[in-house]
């Protein structure tokens, strides 16, 4: 097999090579394999937000210079590998004939600002493997649960990033506060955002998504659906427990109770 060309890569923010999706990992291209030997090489110069801006050659003339616009459309290109080379916006390979950029999970439309497929993550197929216990609650979820699945960086490309298709990352400063990060930065990327917050979501308890007037009415309905699910069964272990005291039975209803609490108390992502 005859090689065209190889890439050298240093660790990505992260402290792996793949943890923050590549993005400024970039190193070097290697052209002209002879003999076991790499004849010509150019090296990768990235901004903050991992975007390649500029490959120096050898002799440290600027062999590609690139210029993006905030969402990855090219404004200017120039020098003898500005076409040759392929890895550009936020590090990731451009495909020149659909002008689409790989983002390892899913491919990215610059013009349109969107991703062409569906974010795995929001995928719903598994919800036909849920009971029917909860089928009012999966009807009523996926009302309010529907998010633009397409969404770039929840078109904010100037303070947030996609390393790999699945997840938003902020990099940007907020708040006034000193909390600027970017890929080429020495140091780990901020902790992973909140998977509902990071996508424009917010949270409302599971009582007030399923049309309850608060979480004690809630917390009595979901009581009765489990002593008629499970009446027999909590009888029967009831029985064992009495030969324990009445500090045993008082510790089952009690334990038995806070289940419905629970459920009813559950922090739902909603996108509406």
């Amino acid at each position: 097999m005859r090689m065209s060309y190889s890439y050298t890569r240093d660790p990505d923010p992260s402290g792996s090579l793949e943890g923050a999706g590549g993005i400024g990992g970039l190193l070097a291209r290697s052209a002209g394999y002879s003999s076991g030997n790499w004849t010509s090489r150019a090296y990768y110069h990235g901004d903050g937000n991992g975007n390649i801006t500029c490959l120096v050659d050898g002799t440290q003339a600027v062999a590609a210079s690139y210029r993006y616009d905030p969402f990855g459309n090219l404004i200017s290109k120039s020098g003898t590998l500005a076409d040759a080379n392929l890895y550009r916006f936020s590090s990731k390979e451009f495909h020149v004939n659909s002008g689409v950029y790989y983002y390892l999970y899913r491919f990215y439309d610059p013009n349109t600002q969107r991703w062409l497929n569906r974010d795995p993550i929001a995928d719903q197929g598994s919800v036909l493997a849920l009971s029917q216990r909860y089928g009012k609650f999966v009807r009523r979820a996926s009302d309010k649960a529907s998010p633009n699945i397409y969404l770039f960086v929840s078109n904010n490309p100037l303070t947030k990033t996609d390393p790999d298709g699945r997840e938003v990352l902020n990099y940007g400063c907020s708040g006034g506060t000193p909390t600027c990060w970017s890929p080429l930065q020495p140091g780990p990327p901020p902790p992973r955002p909140d998977p509902c917050t990071s996508r424009g979501g917010h949270y409302e308890p599971y009582w007030k998504i399923m049309g309850y007037s608060d979480l004690s009415s809630c917390a009595t309905a979901e009581w009765q659906l489990i002593r008629d699910t499970v009446g027999g069964g909590l009888g029967a272990v009831g029985g064992t427990i009495c030969a324990g005291g009445y500090g045993g039975i008082a510790g089952a209803v009690g334990g038995t109770l806070l289940i419905p609490v629970a459920i009813c108390s559950q922090q739902i992502c909603v996108f509406n």
